[in-house]
């Protein structure tokens, strides 16, 4: 796994890709679940849930929560850029 200097070092080189990747990441997930149609009760009661889930997404910034030198980060996971497929991946710490 990463070491903390690496990870520090990755998101702080790639933080506006990172930020760019999730953004156009929700856009897209955003489209897809809009284009679910149906009138099964089922289905529009979770496609439903989803968008809410989205809301709570964006007000939380739940990117920046993922970052290692965030003030609130979450400790289980963060995030690093994949220089080989350009994408942003979001990882477990390793515990030792």
């Amino acid at each position: 796994m990463h070491t903390t200097k690496q990870i520090i070092e990755n998101q702080n080189k790639f933080k506006s890709e990172i930020f760019s990747f999730f953004s156009k990441e929700n856009i897209e997930a955003k489209k897809m679940l809009n284009n679910i149609k149906s009138d099964d009760k089922y289905i529009i009661k979770e496609k439903n849930k989803l968008k809410s889930k989205f809301k709570k997404i964006k007000q939380n910034n739940y990117v920046e929560h993922l970052f290692f030198l965030n003030s609130s980060r979450n400790e289980n996971l963060y995030v690093w850029w994949d220089e080989l497929e350009k994408e942003a991946k979001i990882l477990k710490y390793d515990k030792r």
